[in-house]
């Protein structure tokens, strides 16, 4: 028998009578309309019920609500756990949900609700921008899931046992953990191209991990570089975020001259390679205000003159 959780809003009317739909995980469905009730059973986001009746106890609007697939449903629900539902109105609730979800504390089990929802519900999205703000949505909490999985007592079995099951997860071998890597957003980006959703996609894959880690190699570390700030300001040298992601480049920038100073046998064997980084680096930041590129180009002249010495 299949889950409950995360039944996406198929082809069901909202004709009478009114079909109604949960916006948050773990919605109680009780025997008798009050928070006493015995609890029945518990529906993920995006399960779909019909109301049948509605009563009012002291503050609270309960609603009586039935459906037959996958389990049979027939208690009382709080009517806040839920808003009406109409075909015409799905991508607004999904994107609603996905809004609700990111703002909130993070929860093991709502978040992990909240992924299979997001996934299914961008599969069904009626516009490319909507489909986008869904899956950047999706991989957001999937990496604040990775990152903050012990905060609810969770194991590694068990967070291993759903990422081996939810694409876009990644198992970095070297540093032994799950990620959401930057290439799980950019694929994301290049799909939602041209819509409003792109920059913000392409921001947050700028700040995304890599699988590795680069240890001492300086043209390691500045094609990581290119690959998340450079791209996004080679795309997006106005965007609403380039100048974050322009003193996020700075910084890890120094960074990379301190390592470049101290293994000078390592920049030393690398010097072609890091020239030619360095080369698309200048390129990619062209488009950038004449001040902001000045102080681009600043960061990047000691790494050149240090490449050109060995």
């Amino acid at each position: 028998m299949k889950p409950l959780l995360f039944i996406l809003l198929l082809s069901v009317g909202a004709t009478d009578p009114e079909q109604r739909v949960t916006i948050g995980s773990g919605a109680r469905v009780r025997a008798q309309p009050n928070a006493q009730g015995k609890e029945l059973i518990k529906l993920g986001v995006g399960t779909v019920v019909t109301k049948t009746e509605a009563k009012r106890v002291g503050d609270t609007e309960w609603l009586h609500v039935v459906a037959d697939a996958p389990v049979k449903v027939d208690g009382w629900i709080s009517a806040a756990l839920t808003v009406v539902y109409s075909e015409a109105e799905r991508d607004n609730i999904a994107l609603s949900v996905a809004r609700q979800r990111l703002a909130a504390t993070s929860v093991w089990a709502d978040d992990k609700d909240a992924v299979s929802f997001l996934g299914r519900a961008a599969a069904q999205a009626q516009s490319e921008a909507v489909r986008g703000e869904l899956s950047l949505a999706r991989l957001l909490i999937m990496h604040r899931l990775m990152e903050q999985r012990m905060s609810d007592g969770l194991s590694e079995e068990a967070l291993s046992a759903w990422a081996k099951k939810t694409p876009g997860a990644f198992f970095d071998g070297i540093m032994e953990s799950w990620m959401v890597p930057a290439s799980e957003y950019w694929a994301l980006h290049d799909k939602a191209k041209g819509t409003a959703t792109a920059e913000l996609i392409a921001y947050e894959a700028a700040k995304a991990p890599f699988p590795g880690e680069c240890e001492i190699s300086v043209s390691c570390s500045l094609s990581r570089v290119k690959e998340a700030e450079g791209r996004y300001l080679a795309l997006y040298p106005k965007g609403a975020h380039s100048a974050e992601i322009q003193q996020r480049m700075i910084t890890t920038l120094h960074s990379i001259k301190e390592i470049s100073a101290f293994e000078s046998e390592s920049a030393e064997s690398e010097s072609a390679e890091v020239d030619a980084l360095l080369k698309a680096l200048t390129k990619m930041v062209a488009g950038l205000e004449p001040r902001a590129k000045k102080k681009v180009l600043a960061a990047l002249a000691p790494l050149a003159t240090t490449a050109r010495k060995k």
